[in-house]
């Protein structure tokens, strides 16, 4: 070889090893997605913000790891504790008279979602579904969201209600549970009264499922009753 080529040659040959780091390093780097999770420290109990590959964040779940700003964890992956719940009415799946998400279906729900500890202005009504039948059978009508604007006296107990906007008139939301049976009922006048209503006995020697399309969480329409046989799980209130 000529002698005046082996130094270009040689030359060539050191900036192709130069290159190659650069060019390959962030090609491979950019194949690999990433992932921030709330990484639980298994000794301490604590979880901390943790980076990961996406092909791994299955693994990381399984093993008690979270999510940022998923509603169990803030965005700096600190625990949040669920809003106090004042009310639900949900139907009793497993038959314990307790509500279990698990197992039951949650119909409605008051939550303390101002963070007061009481219930007040500012709180929600969540509806979400509604019972169809008193074997258990339930349809969902969509999670609808209402802010409480005023509680009346009188909450205790055995009954809790509220009222909330509504610009078509007076909504009002009652969750009842007393020796005589349990009911939940939501209402609007609007020079009418509109309601929908669920009772396990309660005020007549039956068990009825009312519902208007016309009442705020837009039911279907459905209008029956059965002779009332005890305490049924098709329909359970729960006062906190």
């Amino acid at each position: 070889m000529d002698r005046a080529r082996r130094p270009r040659r040689a030359l060539a040959i050191a900036l192709a090893t130069l290159l190659v780091p650069l060019v390959v390093g962030p090609v491979s780097a950019a194949k690999t997605p990433k992932v921030d999770v709330c990484h639980l420290d298994q000794v301490l109990g604590t979880y901390s913000v943790t980076t990961i590959a996406v092909s791994s964040l299955a693994k990381h779940l399984a093993h008690g790891d979270g999510l940022p700003g998923d509603g169990t964890f803030d965005e700096n992956c600190q625990p949040v504790s669920p809003a106090r719940v004042f009310a639900r009415a949900f139907a009793d799946k497993n038959g314990n008279h307790t509500y279990d998400r698990d197992a039951d279906v949650l119909f409605t729900e008051l939550v303390d979602t101002n963070g007061s500890d009481v219930l007040d202005v500012g709180d929600t009504v969540r509806t979400i579904e509604y019972p169809v039948d008193f074997i258990g059978g339930s349809e969902p009508y969509g999670v609808e969201d209402h802010v409480v604007t005023d509680v009346p006296a009188g909450q205790g107990p055995t009954a809790v209600g509220v009222s909330v906007d509504d610009p078509a008139g007076f909504t009002s939301y009652t969750w009842i549970r007393v020796e005589i049976g349990e009911a939940f009922q939501e209402a609007t006048i609007t020079g009418i009264d509109i309601t929908s209503r669920f009772q396990d006995l309660f005020v007549s020697d039956a068990d009825k499922i009312q519902m208007s399309s016309l009442s705020p969480s837009h039911p279907a329409d459905l209008d029956i009753e059965k002779p009332f046989d005890g305490d049924d799980g098709w329909l359970e209130i729960a006062i906190y």
